[in-house]
Formats: structure tokens, sequence, C-alpha cells
């Protein structure tokens, strides 16, 4: 023969779903849509997955019958060399587990007698990809990241929004805030209104001062009567006050 049994096997399984090498196994393929992985990137085009059944090792006639048309031989011959690569086969398998057939596959012999079965990947058997390679999308993958920090900015924001907790903290926090502002405003204005006092007092002189005290929401008025007292004196009872 011009070309081997394996090339034969390889080319059918580019116009078929199914070739089955007599005594052998069968070789079964199934269509794969076109992938995108969205971590890496990477574009993989329309492809063939091939799977070896042990179990399909009845003649269909399709394998001989293409050897027989391509090499110009008689089918029996054909039959022939298609027997002699199925006892080859096997007993590589038997002696070393392993068995390579090229643009097809790894085969490996398991402990209990099965076949494990690994596709080259460097084929892609599907016509609908012929020509076409992987390929590789950087904007895929910054794009990815963009969204996973977006959803992770919302999640933080809803979290917040949700956590009672959270919203209490701080509260505690603003409202002693709030507070120590009026406060200071307030004892501001009653600085303000001693230094205006001041101004139209004599030091040596006997003054008299209304303080209003508001206890328990009653305003009272209380006159104090000062003789002879300094100013100073004066301001700090209205501080302490």
């Amino acid at each position: 023969m011009n070309k081997s049994v394996a090339h034969y096997i390889s080319e059918l399984l580019f116009l078929h779903d199914c070739v089955i090498v007599p005594d052998f196994g069968g070789f079964v393929g199934n269509k794969k849509s076109a992938q995108l992985n969205k971590t890496t990137g990477t574009l993989t085009p329309p492809s063939k997955q091939i799977l070896f059944n042990t179990n399909l090792k009845v003649n269909d006639g399709l394998l001989i019958t293409h050897i027989a048309n391509k090499e110009g031989i008689t089918q029996k011959i054909a039959k022939q060399n298609v027997e002699q690569f199925s006892n080859e086969n096997n007993t590589k398998l038997s002696a070393s587990k392993v068995l390579r057939l090229e643009n097809i596959g790894l085969f490996t012999a398991g402990k209990e007698g099965n076949i494990i079965f690994l596709q080259d990947s460097s084929t892609n058997y599907s016509l609908d990809a012929f020509g076409m390679k992987p390929t590789y999308n950087k904007s895929i993958v910054r794009k990815t990241e963009t969204e996973k920090q977006v959803e992770a900015t919302v999640q933080t924001i809803r979290t917040s929004s949700r956590n009672p907790k959270a919203l209490f903290r701080a509260a505690a926090v603003i409202i002693p805030l709030v507070a120590l502002s009026y406060l200071s405003i307030s004892q501001q204005d009653r600085i303000n209104s001693i230094y205006a006092q001041m101004a139209t007092l004599n030091p040596f002189a006997s003054t008299e001062i209304v303080v209003e005290v508001i206890k328990s929401n009653a305003e009272k008025t209380v006159e104090i009567e000062v003789v002879n007292t300094p100013i100073t004196n004066i301001i700090e009872e209205l501080l302490i006050f």
C-alpha cells in the first residue's frame, strides 16, 4: 500500500462521525461548537471530539471500501491489510501498553484490560473549522476584569445598605459630632455676651448683673448684686455656670 491504514482512518474521520476498524475498535466523532475561555481570552474554533470504543469491531465495509478505492486494489486485499493493522495494534498494546497512531491519538492499556484513548489535539476533524486556529483576544480579558470590579463594588454597596449594624455605627459617630458643634456655638455666644458686658462695666464699680437660668424648661430671673467685685470674677462665675 502507498499509504498506511491509519492515514485512511484519519481521512474518513473528516467525512464521517463513525469509523470502525474491524477487530480493533471504532472511532466516534462528536461535534463541539466554538468555545470562549473568559479567563485566558482564548477563542477555540468548532471542533470534533474523537472517542474510541473497543466494542465497535464488526466490519461495516466503510474503511475497507475506502482503502480499495484509494489504493486501486480489491476489497479482499484491502481487508487483509486492515486485519494485519489490527493484529499489530493489539500486539503492541499487550506488550508495551502504549500505542500511538499519527494524527489520531494515543492509546493506553489499563490494568483491567480497558483502553484509554487521548485524541491528537493537533488535528481538528471538523470541516466547519477548516483552516481555523485558536485565537487570543485581550479585550475580552479586560472587559471581564472590569465587569468583576463593578460587580464587587455594587455588592459592597448593597451589603452596606442592608446591614443595620453599619447604619447604627454611623449614627453613633455622627450624632455626638452634631451635639458638640451645637455646644460649641452656644458656648461661643455666651462668651460674646460676657465681652459685651465687659465693654460697659467699670472693674471696680458696683454692678447689678441679671443672669437667666433655665431649669426644667421654666425661665427664672435671679438678681445678683456684686459690690466692688472685679469683672474677672464675674466672668469666671458665668463660665462655670
